[in-house]
């Protein structure tokens, strides 16, 4: 078995390694027991001794694995993030441990933590739109599950960007109307239809119709009901209130 670290590849050449390691380790101990200095944790992890703070760890695995500063535990170093900042490369918390610290971190510190999200996004558009796509591609049907879950959940914005699809596909005129907007003209109308003066369900309804060359903005908009919109239809206002007072 050849050794991955001195590329050894005879039973005897790890056997040697092996007593080493030990002999190594023993010395160490030694030093530690003849100088008192057992009684220091720290002492013990700067020499690298086999103890039960090391939980038996010995120098051949302190190659490959690294003590959790917060746990305590010995772990592979693949349980650590990488971190170029420190001087083994690897990160002090293990993951599990990182992990847990962050995630009550962000319990703690909910302003602190959008913040510094809001901020990411901001500058990694283009990242998010692309991984945004890509997750898309990797998963069709929990995309579609997604969509439709949020249609159910959000009528008044599906409505809203139905007009807005409509608008476009139409090309009509307008810089569109934002949902902002949309809702500062219900507010304007007391939440009342802008033609029966009832108090009912509002929908947007362009004054003059898209396919009669209506712009998509605020200033052609008014909130109608569900009635009215369907009798107004794709005719003009003029038509629609003559009809009306028959």
């Amino acid at each position: 078995m050849i050794n991955p670290i001195l590329g050894i590849d005879t039973w005897e050449g790890q056997l040697e390694i092996d007593e080493a390691v030990l002999k190594a380790n023993k010395g160490m101990n030694d030093i530690l027991r003849t100088n008192n200095l057992y009684s220091n944790p720290r002492n013990v992890e700067a020499f690298g001794g086999v103890t039960k703070a090391h939980g038996g760890a010995s120098m051949f695995n302190m190659l490959s694995q690294k003590r959790c500063s917060k746990c305590g535990e010995w772990k592979n170093k693949s349980e650590f993030n990488k971190n170029k900042r420190y001087s083994d490369g690897y990160q002090s918390y293990c993951k599990d441990c990182m992990s847990a610290y962050s995630k009550k971190w962000s319990e703690d510190n909910p302003d602190k933590r959008k913040s510094i999200t809001n901020k990411w996004r901001s500058n990694n558009k283009s990242l998010l739109v692309l991984l945004a796509r890509t997750w898309n591609v990797l998963n069709p049907e929990r995309k579609r599950e997604i969509n439709r879950n949020w249609n159910k959940n959000h009528p008044k914005q599906v409505r809203m960007m139905e007009k807005k699809r409509d608008a476009l596909e139409r090309n009509a005129p307008g810089l569109g109307i934002t949902e902002k907007e949309w809702e500062q003209l219900k507010a304007d109308y007391h939440y009342l239809c802008g033609y029966c003066g009832k108090k009912l369900p509002l929908e947007l309804d362009h004054i003059i119709p898209l396919s009669k060359g209506g712009a998509d903005e605020i200033e052609n908009a008014i909130p109608a009901c569900r009635t009215c919109n369907a009798s107004k239809s794709n005719n003009p206002l003029i038509i629609f209130l003559s009809r009306r007072g028959k």
